[in-house]
């Protein structure tokens, strides 16, 4: 699986640093053609944020947060609770990679 581009890590950075360096309760992954080969043919960044249970609230204020910043391209953020992925296998089925926490 490719390596996502440089720019994406570093904006996703500066939008997460204030929200997420505190808290275990998110997780962000990258899927769709920014971890394909065709990247170069962005149309939007999907970002998946799956939360854990009762992390419903700070969820929703870290996607608004994400779909807020101006991009280009621009940033496509869904949100799926612990249990609905495990439920949905959504990270396996699209091929998504976890940048946060850092492994």
């Amino acid at each position: 699986m490719p390596e996502s581009p440089p720019w994406i890590s570093s904006v996703l950075c500066e939008a997460t640093s204030g929200f997420l360096r505190s808290t275990s309760c998110i997780e962000v992954h990258l899927f769709g053609s920014v971890m394909r080969a065709d990247s170069g043919k962005l149309g939007d960044v999907d970002i998946l944020v799956v939360y854990e249970e009762g992390s419903l609230a700070f969820a929703h204020v870290f996607c608004n947060h994400l779909r807020s910043l101006t991009t280009h391209p621009p940033l496509d953020v869904i949100a799926l609770s612990q249990k609905e992925e495990i439920e949905t296998s959504f990270i396996a089925t699209v091929g998504a990679k976890r940048i946060w926490p850092l492994l």
